[in-house]
């Protein structure tokens, strides 16, 4: 699976899984997370808060023992956030061990 994606290639070139990877919505969003935040948690950014499965071969390829999932607050007061953000939770909890990030 790795050599059909190239560009996740630099997350593991110490040959070893993250611990932790993170999923946000907006790939712009997961690109400056990589770059500013201060603890280093890898970021990984799906086109829309419904479309979390596309995260799926990515985190099966870079292999992380968990999945934060860091969805925009609007999930407080957006039932479509809401709802996408339980089947996040649901579908990627079925083979990842998941946590929210607020």
């Amino acid at each position: 699976m790795q050599d059909s994606l190239p560009v996740c290639r630099w997350y593991l070139e110490d040959g070893h899984a993250p611990n932790v990877i993170r999923v946000t919505e907006g790939v712009l969003k997961a690109d400056v997370a990589n770059v500013l935040d201060p603890r280093h948690i890898r970021t990984i950014g799906v086109p829309g808060v419904a479309q979390w499965a596309s995260a799926l071969p990515v985190l099966e390829a870079l292999a992380p023992r968990r999945v934060w999932i860091a969805y925009d607050l609007d999930w407080q007061t957006n039932q479509h956030v809401a709802r996408a953000l339980e089947a996040a939770i649901d579908g990627i909890g079925a083979y990842y061990r998941v946590e929210v990030e607020l």
